[in-house]
């Protein structure tokens, strides 16, 4: 820092999703907010040396954490209620990637089935939008909230066979919306007795230094999942409507 930009000593200096060392002298007490798939194992010297406390979002996040030896306190985390009565529910699917790739699109895009109900997809990913277009998968890079919203209410399911999930906001905000939402089955089992339908994965590695467990979501899995939306009656789908609903 140059003499005009030193910051000055704190108390208490929050660390958001990173932590930034010229700081960590600076306060008496740091705590760190990590996003767990985005830890630097170069910072694993912050918990030890400077006893960085960590505030976890996620209880994947607590557990990896209170392994290194980290004084850790839960938070939890909330999504925003997307839900609008007005729009007219279709049986089709959705799928918010935005750039991550752990969200798996490119996957769940190349699977689609021509005889499947429409798959609207959000990706501003190039690789995901290179995919060659089927006539019933619908790519847009980007939408205006209201727009979003919009898609997230009409589509009766939300389909999410991700490599791992951080909160999760994407899919909570389906459940706000009452949709059948799929997540890869280790993700759901975070939040134990939601709604979640599960998608059944198996282990991919490890990422962020080891603190990450990537998952595997087959093609199988994904029919599985369509075969399973498909066949669910007016009356199963009201019920799972309510329970998602009544579960955000």
């Amino acid at each position: 820092f140059s003499d005009k930009e030193r910051p000055r000593a704190v108390r208490v200096r929050v660390h958001l999703e990173r932590v930034v060392e010229p700081l960590l002298p600076l306060a008496e007490r740091n705590v760190l907010v990590p996003n767990l798939e985005w830890w630097d194992p170069r910072w694993d010297y912050a918990l030890a040396v400077a006893g960085v406390s960590v505030w976890a979002k996620t209880g994947s996040a607590a557990r990896a954490f209170e392994a290194r030896g980290a004084r850790v306190a839960r938070t939890g985390f909330k999504s925003v209620d997307r839900a609008d009565p007005l729009v007219v529910r279709e049986r089709a699917f959705l799928h918010v990637g935005g750039a991550s790739e752990n969200k798996n699109t490119v996957a769940l895009v190349s699977s689609w089935r021509p005889d499947w109900p429409t798959l609207y997809v959000v990706s501003s990913r190039a690789d995901v939008q290179s995919i060659p277009r089927r006539g019933n998968v619908e790519v847009s890079s980007h939408l205006t909230d209201g727009a979003l919203r919009a898609l997230q209410n009409k589509c009766a399911f939300h389909l999410y066979p991700s490599r791992y999930e951080g909160f999760g906001h994407a899919p909570w905000e389906g459940l706000s919306c009452g949709a059948a939402v799929f997540l890869t089955d280790a993700t759901a089992s975070e939040w134990p007795g939601t709604p979640f339908l599960p998608l059944a994965s198996s282990p991919a590695g490890l990422d962020a230094g080891g603190l990450v467990e990537l998952r595997e979501v087959a093609a199988d899995a994904i029919a599985a999942a369509v075969d399973a939306a498909r066949s669910l009656s007016d009356g199963d789908f009201a019920e799972r409507r309510r329970t998602s609903r009544v579960a955000w």
